[in-house]
């Protein structure tokens, strides 16, 4: 009988300690909740990126969205004053330029002569000539 009751009393102490989460001798917990595991597990993996999926390009900077200068004059501030504006009209096929007048836009509108025949002429900031 002897051998059976300690037999059952360690049975009993070898099943307290292996399902107590309490640390050592603490005695038998009564309570019914259990204490959450303190591990997280890892996320997940997410979807594969595809083959074909890349990465967004970087914004351009605002220079290169720009249209370039004409090549014409180089650039706007090349035309600043009517002497200049005269020149590059006279030099795109236009003869007896008058009355240019610079308006709030930067375009240059004046009167000019091409094949005969007196026509309204207008420069605009990039160097482009044309007929109005």
């Amino acid at each position: 009988m002897r051998s059976s009751l300690l037999a059952v009393t360690g049975l009993a102490l070898a099943l307290a300690a292996c399902g107590q989460n309490s640390p050592l001798g603490s005695g038998p917990s009564t309570s019914t909740t259990s204490s959450a595991s303190t591990t997280t597990a890892a996320p997940p993996p997410g979807p594969a990126p595809s083959a074909t999926s890349r990465p967004a390009p970087a914004p351009a900077p605002m220079a290169a969205n720009r249209p370039a200068p004409s090549t014409a004059t180089g650039t706007a501030a090349a035309i600043a004053t009517e002497a200049q504006a005269k020149a590059k009209i006279e030099s795109s096929g236009f003869s007896n330029v008058s009355a240019l007048k610079k308006d709030t836009a930067g375009i240059w509108h004046g009167m000019a002569m091409k094949d005969g025949m007196s026509v309204m002429v207008a420069l605009d900031a990039q160097g482009n000539v044309r007929a109005e």
